[in-house]
C-alpha cells in the first residue's frame, strides 16, 4: 500500500503531464466501510483502525487530497475540472 502523499504526488505528476482531463479521483471508503462492518471487533482492521487511518470518511478527497494538490500549485481551474467537470463528463457520457 502507498501512503496518501505518494498517491497525491502521482496525481500531480499526471496533471503536470497534461492528463487532468482523463482523471476522475475517487477513493474506496464506502467499499472499505461495507467490508469492515462485517468484521469482528478483534479483526486486523477494526472500525477503530479505519477511523484512525481515515477520520474524514467520505470527505477525504475534499479535506486531504485537494488541499494537498492546491499546496503543490495545482490551479483552481484544474481542481474544478477534477471534482466537478470530470465527474459530470464521465457520468454524462462524454
Amino acid at each position: 500500500m502507498t501512503n496518501s502523499e505518494y498517491r497525491t504526488r502521482t496525481m500531480k505528476a499526471l496533471i503536470d503531464a497534461s492528463w487532468a482531463h482523463g482523471l476522475l479521483p475517487s477513493h474506496d471508503y464506502s467499499l472499505v466501510w461495507i467490508k469492515l462492518e462485517s468484521l469482528p471487533k478483534n479483526s486486523p482492521m477494526s472500525q477503530e483502525e479505519r477511523k484512525k487511518r481515515n477520520p474524514h470518511g467520505y470527505l477525504y478527497m475534499k479535506k486531504v487530497v485537494f488541499p494537498q494538490l492546491e499546496e503543490m500549485g495545482v490551479p483552481e481551474t484544474i481542481l474544478n475540472q477534477l471534482c466537478v467537470d470530470g465527474p459530470k463528463d464521465f457520468f454524462g457520457g462524454k
